[in-house]
């Protein structure tokens, strides 16, 4: 504390003394908890950018558009809503959830997994 208080005019002093009571309090918050990524069904039209597949996505043929782990961004949100306007499309799809505050979703990216929902 003694570094900040010594940078005269980086650091508002009062804002600094607050700081200083909440590291001499003995009940911190915990802020070390591990908040966890969240995996479910969501309806097509309301999958939203930052989303992640948690499935495969393929046409009624068989053809791979979308694949398990892929992000959502804009055009693959333009590709899921085309192709859910046509025959044969889901209803919902299996999406990962990132956690709040998370960039990347761990296991993103490891590939197609069993049981996709329309595989």
């Amino acid at each position: 504390m003694e570094t900040l208080r010594s940078r005269w005019g980086w650091y508002d002093l009062e804002l600094l003394d607050r700081f200083a009571e909440l590291l001499t309090r003995d009940e911190l918050p915990d802020c070390t908890e591990q908040l966890e990524d969240e995996e479910r069904e969501v309806p097509v039209d309301e999958i939203q950018s930052g989303m992640i597949f948690g499935q495969n996505v393929k046409t009624p043929t068989g053809m791979l558009i979308i694949a398990h782990g892929q992000p959502v961004t804009a055009g693959v949100l333009a590709r899921i809503q085309n192709f859910s306007a046509g025959a044969g499309a889901p209803g919902a799809l299996r999406m990962i959830l990132p956690a709040p505050g998370r960039r990347t979703v761990r296991g993103a990216f490891s590939g197609p997994r069993s049981g996709a929902f329309v595989d």
